[in-house]
């Protein structure tokens, strides 16, 4: 399915480089699309979800709707941004600081390229429920080693009162 669908977008783009064909190109482009997703999803789900946008959307005036559109688009736009165009670049960063980072330390380097080759494969062959669920597991140790450890965690870089609300809060 990944492969038509690349097929597809990639016809198109090259039918979109003739600017007289692109306004009938991109009509055509958007009834297959619709087409595709009336014949994926049943017709009765799409007729709920709209009922159910226009209800919400009623209860609610004008003003505020359209600020959720807008952090919604925002928020969207800056994810798809930063996930998609610099996700290589910043994950290239990472890596190379960790390797600063810790060669500093260590002299062999050899472990830090490991490191961060079995990190790039993990990355690239995980499907991304695995990635958030291994996401979760270490977020929880985390969290717990933050808890046990509060005092010796931020005594040398929080101030006291600071410290306290950090103990209260977590």
């Amino acid at each position: 399915m990944s492969f038509v669908l690349t097929y597809i977008r990639t016809y198109v783009s090259s039918l979109l480089d003739r600017s007289h064909v692109r306004p009938y190109v991109l009509t055509y482009y958007r009834s297959f699309i619709r087409s595709l997703v009336l014949s994926f999803v049943p017709t009765s789900i799409l007729t709920f979800v709209r009922s159910f946008i226009r209800t919400f959307f009623c209860l609610f005036d004008r003003s505020f709707v359209r600020r959720i559109v807008r952090s919604f688009v925002l928020r969207t736009f800056v994810l798809l941004f930063v996930s998609g165009i610099f996700h290589s670049y910043l994950c290239t960063f990472v890596l190379s600081s960790v390797r600063t980072f810790v060669s500093s330390f260590h002299r062999s380097y050899v472990r830090i390229y490991v490191f961060s080759f079995v990190i790039s494969i993990f990355k690239t062959s995980a499907p991304t429920f695995v990635l958030a669920f291994v996401r979760s597991i270490v977020r929880s140790f985390v969290r717990s080693y933050i808890r046990n450890n509060v005092g010796t965690f931020f005594r040398l870089f929080v101030r006291p009162e600071v410290r306290s609300f950090a103990r209260s809060y977590i």
